[in-house]
Parts: structure tokens; C-alpha cells; sequence
């Protein structure tokens, strides 16, 4: 008992620090795109300068807020579902249809996992000409928030079928 006690804190440690960088991560994007959009629209309409660099930098911390985000939408349970249905379903149903999406969600992860890895892998030699940097950047968010997702889902999926069956052991002993 104490061990799975302790693994339990870990986790939670763990995943504080996870949060914390995520949040972290997803504001400096949000805040580096604003700020190089802006530049973007200066540099084009006022200074009649193109700049291709900040758009490209721009695209590149879209795609890292993208995927950083999903995953925190993940782990907070706040990403799109439609339980207008689902809700009128009993308990026990309602679990299974929840572990099944967070199942269909861990499937999507290892996807993400293994093709974005390949991908950003095998792109690693092509660079972008207006900053020299690689092209892969703009792929490893793939392969980062696939990792994410499936940690997420996983730890739903077991705390559901805790949930569920912390229920099912309180309705037995009502009785």
C-alpha cells in the first residue's frame, strides 16, 4: 500500500512540474507569435519591408501552442465532447464509453508518436532559407504532444476505472 501511496505523490509531483511547464511554454508561444505577427504587419505595411523570418517563426510557435495546448485540454479535461447522449446512459456505461474515447485518444497519441517521430526524424537535413534553421522543428511538436496525450489519456482511463469502481463499492456496501 505505501508503495502504490508513493508512486501516487510522484506522479502528482510529476505532473504539477508537467503543468507548470506546459503553461509556462503555451503563454511564452502565444506571447512570441503576437509579438512576431506584429512585427510582421510593421515591417509589411508601414516599412514596406517583407520579413519572412517572423512568419515562419510565427508558424513555428503556432504549432508548438497547438499541440502544447491539446495536450493540457487533455490532461484538464476540457477538450470537445458531446455528452448529450452519453449522460442519460447509466453509470457503468458512461465509464466504458469514456474509456473507450480516451482509448481512441491514447491510439491517436502513438500515432502521433511514432509517424511524427519518423517524419521529424527523417526531415532533420532540410532547412528553411530564410533563418537556416531545420525544417523538423515545425514536426517535433507532433511526436511531443502524441507523448502527452497518451500520458493523459492513460491516467484518465485509470482514474475513470477507479472512479468507477469506488462506485461500485459504495453502492455494495449501502446494501
Amino acid at each position: 500500500m505505501a508503495g502504490k501511496l508513493f508512486l501516487a505523490r510522484a506522479f502528482l509531483s510529476i505532473d504539477k512540474i508537467l503543468v507548470t511547464i506546459l503553461k509556462t511554454l503555451i503563454v511564452i508561444f502565444a506571447a512570441v507569435m503576437l509579438l512576431l505577427m506584429l512585427i510582421q504587419v510593421i515591417f509589411r505595411y508601414f516599412l514596406f519591408i517583407p520579413s519572412p523570418w517572423s512568419e515562419d517563426l510565427a508558424r513555428l510557435a503556432l504549432v508548438w501552442t497547438t499541440f502544447l495546448a491539446a495536450a493540457l485540454g487533455i490532461r484538464n479535461l476540457e477538450h470537445p465532447k458531446i455528452d448529450i447522449l452519453t449522460k442519460h446512459f447509466p453509470i457503468g456505461v458512461q465509464a466504458v464509453l469514456e474509456i473507450l474515447i480516451y482509448l481512441a485518444i491514447t491510439g491517436f497519441g502513438i500515432i502521433l508518436l511514432i509517424f511524427g517521430s519518423r517524419f521529424a526524424w527523417a526531415t532533420r537535413i532540410d532547412h528553411y532559407t530564410s533563418l537556416q534553421y531545420p525544417k523538423n522543428f515545425f514536426y517535433w511538436p507532433g511526436p511531443v504532444g502524441g507523448a502527452l496525450f497518451i500520458i493523459y489519456s492513460c491516467a484518465h482511463i485509470v482514474a475513470t476505472v477507479r472512479g468507477f469502481a469506488g462506485n461500485r463499492k459504495k453502492e455494495k456496501e449501502e446494501k
